[in-house]
């Protein structure tokens, strides 16, 4: 014998349990086998050879306090992992969910009845769930925080307490490689990464001015002139005369927008804060002793005195061969390159370095013009 029901016939009935019949209930136009009981309930009430321990399997459930008449709509691929979980929370009046925890103050575990209503997929019991929240026509009577299946807890208050919590809980977490691989695909998927995919794309195809000269977009001027991208940019920042200028908006609706003067005064005094403790590990680490190419020098100072190789240069290397120990001096074998002359459009220049500065482009376009055979070490 098969019984089917509408979704509000269902939640007025008395205790139901399958003894043999099969009852079935109706919503939106798909039929679903289910169960009725109270919380407290052990799983064995339930005869239902769907409803098994030993099995995983997805549906959709209502939890409903019997004299507020207040309910709460869920969903799960492991229903009986899932209700058992709420049973637990309830009981210990920890649960997630603020608006059960203040029910507990007036109820218990035992004046909730529950319903389970069984699905052949996950899916599936998102959209029932989903289903549920949309047609549900007393909000006031509404346990769910959010009213989207898919994010439980979307809209909900967090104490200053839950945020320590969570962040503590996330400091130091790796993610494996597959929830990377499913993190980046959601990234790359959203419609706001979609937009500002789209805002930089038409951004690169605004026209520019570059040395007075008009250009249809940022990569024709690169092309064009030779120089890079982000040399290009920065002339334009720079620039004071309009030689090098956009010649279009930007289509970024938060280009050019001022922050107000509260959150300068907070990124001021990070970066303040910042900047100290990356001055006070730099002091320290230029006080360390160090053996350079053999030699035992006072301090990484005394070594840039001597053999004229740059403090940043040292600590960049350092960091590469694993030269910095914990306890001791530094140790490390260097010796400085030999700077070569470079020859360009018939002039000769004293380095690389003199040539991008005189030329005004940076020293990688230099060196990839001396690697394009555009221009020549001697």
């Amino acid at each position: 014998m098969r019984t089917v029901l509408q979704l509000n016939q269902l939640l007025a009935l008395n205790n139901t349990y399958y003894s043999g019949e099969c009852f079935y209930v109706e919503v939106g136009g798909e039929k679903y086998s289910f169960i009725k009981g109270m919380m407290t309930d052990r799983p064995r009430r339930y005869e239902h050879s769907l409803y098994n321990v030993n099995i995983v399997q997805p549906g959709a459930y209502v939890i409903r306090e019997i004299f507020s008449g207040k309910i709460y709509f869920g969903s799960s691929k492991n229903i009986y992992k899932r209700i058992t979980g709420h049973k637990a929370k309830i009981e210990k009046r920890k649960h997630e969910n603020h608006n059960l925890n203040s029910l507990m103050s007036s109820a218990n575990v035992k004046t909730f009845e529950l319903i389970v209503i069984f699905t052949k997929d996950r899916e599936s019991a998102y959209s029932l769930e989903q289903h549920f929240l949309d047609q549900w026509e007393h909000p006031e009577l509404l346990l769910n925080i959010a009213h989207d299946a898919r994010t439980a807890m979307k809209g909900a208050k967090l104490t200053q307490e839950h945020r320590k919590n969570i962040s503590k809980a996330n400091t130091g977490r790796i993610n494996s490689a597959e929830a990377r691989a499913k993190i980046s695909e959601s990234r790359k998927n959203s419609p706001l990464a979609i937009s500002q995919l789209t805002t930089l794309h038409e951004n690169s195809r605004r026209k520019v001015m570059v040395d007075f000269v008009e250009y249809e977009s940022i990569t024709k001027a690169r092309e064009a002139t030779g120089l890079s991208e982000t040399i290009i940019r920065k002339r334009i920042a720079r620039c004071t005369d309009g030689s090098c200028k956009w010649l279009e908006a930007s289509k970024n609706s938060l280009a050019g927008r001022t922050l107000p003067m509260e959150l300068r005064q907070k990124l001021s005094a990070i970066k303040k804060a910042s900047g100290m403790e990356q001055f006070r590990k730099a002091a320290e680490q230029s006080k360390r002793p160090i053996i350079l190419n053999g030699v035992l020098y006072k301090s990484v100072k005394e070594a840039v005195a001597i053999t004229g190789i740059s403090e940043p240069v040292i600590h960049r290397k350092l960091k590469a061969c694993g030269g910095k120990s914990a306890n001791g001096p530094y140790v490390l074998d260097y010796k400085k390159p030999t700077v070569n002359k470079v020859l360009f459009n018939e002039q000769i220049y004293a380095s690389v370095t003199e040539a991008a500065s005189v030329l005004g482009i940076s020293k990688n376009t230099m060196k990839s013009r001396v690697r394009d055979g555009l221009a020549s070490y001697v």
